[in-house]
């Protein structure tokens, strides 16, 4: 009685092990610290497959092998696991099954479990079965094709609306995978892809509006994966109104320059962004009014500069200053309203350092006379073409000094104590230099000196 007992309760368990083995994997009741993994190694790669030939696999372990889960399109038809038992005590076994005899991509996937209920990772393998193999090795990546209907880069279309592509190869596809993105990253493309198991990506737009980018790449029956693809896409309701009042407006091409160098304000609209996911598009979503305007700067305040938008005109700047080039779009097909861009430029004032300084009112004079230098700037030629004019170009310093003789260099040239000019008028024996320095204003920065000669006998 005890004996029919026992061996009843063994069937049992028997029967309650083989019940959870066909629905989930083989659980094994044995303590252990042994984590290692069955290995499973294909003896026939990806590729070429004729129709009906044998496929073998190597598994091994490092205690004892126990099932081998194995499945024909498991994930591409969804066809369930087998399972296979093994005897007990086999470290190492060669698994055989027959390839279909239909032509055609086919995944199989193999995985197996140890005796310490440690199980492999799925190995999924594809192969292209075909009745006459040419033994020449595929190597060449999966390419995508586009129907006419498929939107080109930064088109706008419609919530949820369906976009299809195709993939192709002589080896046959194994799976497009794909994935919609807020954020192109072109290193990274099966990071949160889906998989189709079919050569067509039969796919729809995005529900949320604003700019989405679509990524997909593709494998064939060898295994080749295809370089990456990607399209952006604006997805938005064509059918309500957008008002673009507080659209972003970039204004490029307004230069920073220095006064009388030749104007180089181009100012262009380069984009205008409604939102953080929607990017307009020129022609289609707005207009540039072709009118440009300039305002003058009026005052900072909280460090930010503010410019007179008010009373903007049509004159492009030539004086120094800082100016604010703006520029206005306008709402077209399904926008409505206006917006305006504005670039911010400065003209630099030119510089007067080296200008020629001409002192007149200067002239010898016989000691003991009445002194007769009232030296005046007659005029600042800061090139063969400028003559500056005094107050609006340039002012002259009151303060006149005066340098003594000093020396004559071998050149023969007079050289004066520079250093030491005071502002004293000389009265003594000798040779003097009149110095009187000119500072730029208005367009024009800096300062020069002139200088004029004369000698008290």
């Amino acid at each position: 009685m005890s004996k029919f007992m026992k061996e009843s309760k063994r069937a049992i368990v028997a029967i309650l092990i083989i019940m959870i083995i066909s629905a989930v994997s083989p659980i094994i009741a044995l303590a252990t610290n042994e984590t290692n993994k069955p290995v499973v190694t294909p003896q026939q790669q990806s590729g070429e497959i004729k129709a009906g030939s044998e496929l073998k696999f190597t598994i091994t372990d490092d205690t004892e092998i126990s099932y081998v889960f194995y499945a024909w399109n498991r994930r591409i038809d969804g066809n369930p696991k087998q399972i296979k038992t093994l005897e007990s005590g086999i470290k190492e076994y060669e698994f055989k099954i027959d390839a279909p005899t239909q032509t055609g991509v086919y995944e199989f996937s193999i995985a197996a479990q140890d005796c310490y209920g440690n199980i492999s990772y799925w190995t999924n393998i594809p192969y292209n079965i075909v009745n006459n193999p040419t033994g020449v090795p595929d190597v060449t990546k999966p390419i995508f094709t586009f129907p006419d209907e498929y939107p080109n880069n930064g088109a706008i279309v419609e919530p949820n609306s369906p976009i299809t592509c195709k993939a192709q190869d002589d080896s046959g596809i194994y799976y497009i995978a794909y994935k919609w993105v807020r954020e192109l990253n072109i290193a990274d493309y099966a990071t949160g892809a889906a998989l189709k198991y079919t050569d067509t990506l039969e796919t729809k737009a995005p529900t949320e509006p604003g700019d989405w980018y679509l990524q997909m790449y593709a494998r064939d029956g060898a295994n080749n994966i295809s370089e990456g693809y990607w399209t952006k896409v604006t997805v938005r309701d064509i059918n309500v109104p957008i008002e673009i009042g507080n659209a972003q407006v970039t204004v490029t091409g307004a230069t920073n320059q220095i006064y009388g160098e030749t104007a180089a304000q181009t100012p262009t609209v380069s984009s205008v962004v409604l939102n953080e996911a929607t990017t307009l598009v020129a022609n289609t979503d707005y207009t540039v009014d072709s009118t440009i305007k300039y305002a003058n700067y009026v005052n900072t305040i909280d460090g930010k500069d503010v410019y007179d938008i008010e009373n903007a005109t049509t004159t492009v700047p030539t004086e120094a200053g800082k100016y604010a080039a703006v520029m206005k779009v306008i709402g077209t097909g399904r926008c409505t309203g206006e917006a305006y861009g504005y670039a911010t430029f400065e003209i630099g004032q030119k510089s007067i350092t080296g200008a020629t300084v001409n002192v007149s009112g200067v002239a010898n004079q016989v000691y003991g006379e009445t002194a007769a230098q009232t030296p005046v700037v007659a005029s600042v030629v800061l090139n063969a073409t400028t003559n500056l004019v005094e107050t609006t170009d340039y002012v002259v310093d009151t303060t006149i000094k005066y340098a003594a003789y000093k020396e004559t260099n071998s050149d023969g040239v007079d050289i004066y104590d520079v250093e030491n000019a005071t502002t004293a008028v000389p009265t003594a024996l000798g040779k003097y230099q009149v110095i009187i320095k000119v500072t730029g204003t208005g367009n024009y920065t800096g300062e020069t000196y002139g200088y004029a000669t004369y000698e008290v006998t």
